[in-house]
C-alpha cells in the first residue's frame, strides 16, 4: 500500500522528500520491487513537542507515500524480469540531490536517473547507465567489466555534482564526474580495481 513497506534496503532525503527503496537486498520476501516517494514529508511528521493522540496502536506510525516508481500503483508488486524505462527489479539504493533521483536497479545491472523528482506513479527514467539502453540488463560479452557496465550495483550517492555507484559484484566503485545525461555513459574513475576491465 502507500503506508506499508516491505523490506527496505535504501533511504535518501532531499527537497522535503523521503525516498525509500522498497526491495529486500538479500532477496527474501517481501520484495516489492519499487521505490516509494514521500513528498512534503515535513507536513506528515508530528511536531517534536506535539501531544500524540493515543487513538491507535502506534500514534507515531505516520507517513503516506505520494508516488511509486517501478510499479503502476501502490498495490502491485510484480517482479519485472524484462528491463524497461520504468520498471525495477530489486532496487536496493536511492540517492537525490534535490533535483535528480538515482536508483540502483540491482538485478537489471544498471542505475536509473530521473532528471527531476518524479511526481506521477511509474514515471519513466530519463537516463540509464550500466547498460546501453533501457531494455538491456545483461552482463558484457565475456563477462569482462568495462567503464560502461555494471553487475549488481547496490549503492548510489550524489555529491558535488558527481555520481558514485557501488558496483557490488564487480568489487569496485564507479565515479561519474557529472551526472550522466546520455544512456550507457562511461564512468570517469574506478576505485577498488586497477583499471575498468
Amino acid at each position: 500500500s502507500d503506508t506499508i513497506v516491505g523490506g527496505i534496503s535504501g533511504l535518501a532525503y532531499a527537497a522535503d522528500t523521503l525516498f525509500v527503496a522498497d526491495s529486500n537486498q538479500i532477496g527474501s520476501a517481501p520484495s516489492n520491487n519499487r521505490v516509494l516517494l514521500f513528498g512534503s514529508l515535513s507536513s506528515q511528521l508530528p511536531d517534536p513537542t506535539a501531544k500524540l493522540p493515543f487513538d491507535r496502536k502506534c500514534p507515531v506510525c505516520v507517513g503516506q507515500a505520494t508516488v511509486v516508481l517501478g510499479q503502476p500503483d501502490f498495490t502491485t508488486t510484480t517482479e519485472n524480469l524484462a528491463a524497461s524505462q520504468n520498471n525495477l527489479r530489486q532496487p536496493t539504493a536511492v540517492a537525490s540531490d534535490g533535483v535528480h533521483l538515482v536508483v540502483a536497479d540491482t538485478n537489471h545491472n544498471r542505475v536509473l536517473i530521473w532528471n527531476r523528482i518524479p511526481t506521477v506513479n511509474n514515471a519513466p527514467a530519463d537516463v540509464v547507465v550500466g547498460q546501453p539502453d533501457f531494455v538491456s540488463s545483461g552482463l558484457p560479452s565475456g563477462n569482462t567489466p568495462s567503464a560502461k557496465s555494471m553487475r549488481g550495483p547496490q549503492g548510489v550517492w550524489i555529491q558535488n555534482g558527481k555520481l558514485y555507484v557501488a558496483d557490488t559484484q564487480n568489487n569496485r566503485v564507479l565515479i561519474y564526474n557529472q551526472i550522466p545525461t546520455s544512456n550507457g555513459a562511461a564512468a570517469d574513475v574506478v576505485l577498488g580495481e586497477p583499471k575498468f576491465t
